[in-house]
């Protein structure tokens, strides 16, 4: 016989009803919890023996073929299951006789268990991170590298900046030179590094 849909108001494998195919409730205490709340029955506790029906998700929710690939020519081979199953994580959601905001999927996210809202705000802080390194680092490549010297040039200009006061560039055609100068009265050069357009480096 039958396990009837413990849903309320559904009719399902019950006389006159629709003979449909029946889920437990998950294992998973938190899943588990999310079921019962979603049904919105008062102080129900479900048993081995309480099912939800099929009417209670959505398509994209419930397997009803399997897919597996033969071993000796790899052909993919489709069977259709005796016994539909739900996705992972599934949760009935279209209850007509349940007040909307207990059946809306909008709320069920915004009530998430605590552990899985904790584990989805790290995934989106590390992807956040993530982001921010590779945006961080692609922008340390273009403003450092350069194929050539006028490549070179135009971003040594650029970060000029960044320079400290007592060094000087000079720029000339075929070259570049990078002065430090002493900071007394008498100035005197005390380092120059010069790269020519074949990109040589030379420290006088």
């Amino acid at each position: 016989m039958p396990y009837k849909c413990c849903a309320p108001g559904c009719r399902t494998n019950y006389k006159g009803g629709p003979k449909l195919s029946v889920f437990s409730f998950p294992k998973n205490p938190e899943l588990q919890s999310q079921w019962i709340r979603a049904i919105c029955r008062e102080n129900f506790v479900p048993t081995k023996y309480s099912k939800v029906c099929e009417l209670h998700f959505h398509d994209h929710e419930i397997e009803r073929t399997a897919c597996d690939y033969d071993s000796k020519t790899g052909e993919k081979l489709t069977v259709t299951l005796n016994h539909p199953r739900l996705v992972e994580g599934a949760v009935p959601s279209k209850l007509p006789n349940c007040p909307k905001y207990l059946s809306d999927k909008k709320t069920a996210v915004a009530r998430e268990a605590p552990s899985k809202r904790k584990e989805r705000l790290e995934n989106e802080a590390l992807k956040a991170t993530i982001q921010e390194s590779v945006t961080s680092f692609n922008h340390y490549v273009n403003t450092t590298t350069f194929a050539n010297f006028q490549e070179m040039k135009d971003k040594l200009y650029s970060n000029a900046e960044r320079f400290p006061k007592e060094w000087i560039m000079i720029s000339r055609e075929n070259c570049i030179s990078i002065v430090l100068l002493s900071d007394t009265q008498n100035v005197k050069v005390l380092c120059s590094v010069q790269i020519n357009q074949e990109l040589i480096v030379s420290v006088l």
